[in-house]
């Protein structure tokens, strides 16, 4: 009865212009028929739980009827942070003042609440700095995101500028490690890792995957940045990384560096570090991380308590066309 009120509820809310276009791509991809896409769209909805931007992301018009239970869909993934994350602790991460209070230790780097100051405190705070970083509370996808050059600025322009605008969380920019700068200069490369705390507490790194600026100063999916998978025992990449489009890249196409066997730096000290934080809020058992990497080591930059799961789901990352779900649910259960 609950999968079908969940269809329902879906079905209602649906975009069926979106989805008559997703289904055209489909197609075109494909040389399927419109209606055998349709039908097979909706199947997956009702029997897997996924929505038709699924079908399309995880490609699960090519997934063996056999394996399609294998994958974390939007169904399944809403029930993991359902069942997994206390509703009432989701602020700890989503609100970027209470994450950066809370996980302070796990920062490594000075950042200001502007609605919490006065404008010559955020005058000292810029002394001697060159660039700093500035985000809304509850921006999300790298969006409403700001690297600002400091050389010229007036500064009680930008401070009002800033509060217009709400970003009033302003942090010290990054300067990221060599290697993550050979393969892209222009934004911050991240780490993108999952924890799950299981029954008995124990902390479980489910996946990591490094995520790459392409033509932009954020390293989002959504902003044209690529993603490529990361082996957990050895922190390298050994695959291609794909894009939102799923094109493959061997080489960052700006720079020229090696994607696949690029080893991320300082990998196991991110690792115990998202460990270590990923306690601090026992509520939430299902965590998405972002880690930068300095020239000394890794910090943290932000989590979510609604990790994305289509990203890693992408045929071009799994060989054997078997989602993680499997996985995931045994960290759940450990």
């Amino acid at each position: 009865m609950g999968r079908v009120w969940y269809v329902f509820k879906k079905a209602l809310a649906m975009d069926y212009r979106e989805m008559y276009k997703t289904i055209k791509k489909v197609q075109s991809k494909t040389g399927l028929g419109f209606l055998k896409i349709l039908v097979d769209v909706f199947h997956c909805g009702i029997k897997y739980g996924a929505g038709y931007t699924d079908y399309f992301l995880l490609a699960l018009h090519s997934i063996p009827e056999k394996l399609r239970g294998t994958y974390i869909t939007r169904r399944i993934n809403e029930k993991y942070i359902n069942d997994l994350n206390m509703r009432e602790y989701w602020d700890n991460v989503d609100d970027k003042i209470k994450f950066n209070t809370i996980y302070a230790a796990y920062l490594n780097r000075e950042w200001l609440d502007l609605s919490s100051i006065e404008p010559t405190q955020f005058e000292s705070f810029l002394q001697g700095r060159k660039k700093i970083v500035a985000k809304t509370v509850h921006g999300t996808g790298g969006l409403e995101v700001s690297i600002i050059e400091l050389t010229g600025t007036d500064i009680q322009r930008l401070y009002h500028e800033l509060m217009n605008k709400k970003q009033t969380l302003v942090e010290e920019f990054i300067v990221q490690h060599p290697k993550m700068n050979e393969l892209y200069g222009n934004s911050v490369n991240t780490l993108r890792v999952i924890t799950i705390l299981g029954r008995s507490g124990s902390v479980n790194v489910v996946f990591a995957a490094l995520r790459i600026g392409h033509c932009a100063q954020v390293d989002n999916l959504h902003s044209g940045g690529m993603l490529a998978i990361v082996d957990l025992s050895s922190g390298k990449v050994m695959d291609p990384a794909a894009d939102r489009a799923g094109e493959l890249f061997i080489c960052h196409p700006e720079t020229g560096t090696n994607i696949v066997g690029f080893e991320v730096p300082f990998f196991k000290d991110a690792i115990k570090l998202v460990k270590s934080a990923a306690v601090v809020t026992k509520e939430l058992r299902y965590v998405g991380w972002d880690v930068a990497f300095g020239s000394e080591g890794p910090v943290i930059i932000e989590a979510n308590h609604m990790p994305g799961y289509d990203a890693y789901q992408g045929t071009c990352y799994l060989g054997d066309k078997r989602g993680v779900k499997e996985r995931f649910d045994l960290a759940i259960n450990s």
